[in-house]
């Protein structure tokens, strides 16, 4: 279940009465080498997600996985890498609880300045490199981003990176998200998104509902997305929540 490609015109349609604006990815990655095994369901298409370095049609954008929850505006990030004096630019998340990008960094949450000349460069990478398949774009994202080897910094110049805090990618399979902020110093209200990777799927957290060991802000997050999801799904699948015996939107791979 989920927003399937058969789906897609219907929800364009529902987005533009909004006002929104969607398109179609114009570049496929196509095959990647890899070496050993994916370590779960998804991996295996989310190099898919490198399309965005190629959309130049757009001075920025702001990539969110399909398993979170934003709550608070994040037109901020783009404006903030529209600033940023490098050609080549992306903002990070940490993965981790009190992390930082240098370290590891999570793509749930990615903010990008396209270039087609680094996504080119990208993707020969991915052809042409054995990487260990793992999660997919994200362990191909930590090779190629965090070794910005001489060669390739004289071909596309400098990569800026903008670090944003835990507060933007809160993951709570990490730990509770209110600990994890107390230990990166941040207040409750720097929280911007609670994110349900790796191990904390939010379908499994929903129908485990106060049994799951999280805190009141992940609660607070995930009953906030599924309320938005079920004012989805009656028109994008024809069917309540209550009917359909609980949210069916957004249960995929993200």
């Amino acid at each position: 279940p989920g927003c399937g490609a058969a789906r897609l015109p219907k929800l364009h349609a529902l987005l533009a009465t909004l006002g929104a604006t969607t398109t179609e990815p114009r570049e496929a990655v196509g095959p990647v080498r890899c070496s050993g095994n994916f370590w779960g369901e998804g991996y295996n298409t989310s190099y898919e997600k490198y399309a965005i370095w190629a959309a130049e049609e757009y001075d920025a954008l702001l990539y969110l996985d399909t398993d979170l929850a934003v709550l608070k505006n994040m037109d901020h990030v783009i404006r903030d890498l529209l600033a940023m004096p490098e050609m080549n630019a992306h903002a990070l998340t940490p993965d981790g609880c009190g992390g930082n990008v240098r370290h590891a960094f999570n793509t749930g949450v990615w903010g990008v300045r396209p270039n087609r000349t680094l996504y080119r460069t990208l993707v020969n990478y991915l052809r042409g490199t054995r990487i260990p398949c793992q999660l997919g774009e994200q362990t191909a994202s930590m090779a190629f981003f965090r070794d910005w080897t001489p060669r390739r910094r004289q071909k596309l110049g400098t990569m800026g990176v903008g670090e944003l805090h835990y507060g933007y990618n809160a993951i709570p399979a990490h730990g509770p998200v209110g600990s994890c902020l107390r230990r990166a110093g941040l207040p409750e209200s720097a929280l911007h998104v609670v994110h349900w990777a790796g191990n904390s799927k939010r379908r499994d957290r929903a129908a485990a509902k106060n049994r799951w060991p999280g805190d009141d802000l992940e609660r607070s997050a995930l009953a906030r997305f599924e309320a938005e999801a079920c004012r989805w799904q009656p028109l994008l699948l024809g069917t309540s929540c209550s009917e359909a015996g609980g949210c069916q939107v957004g249960w995929v791979r993200g």
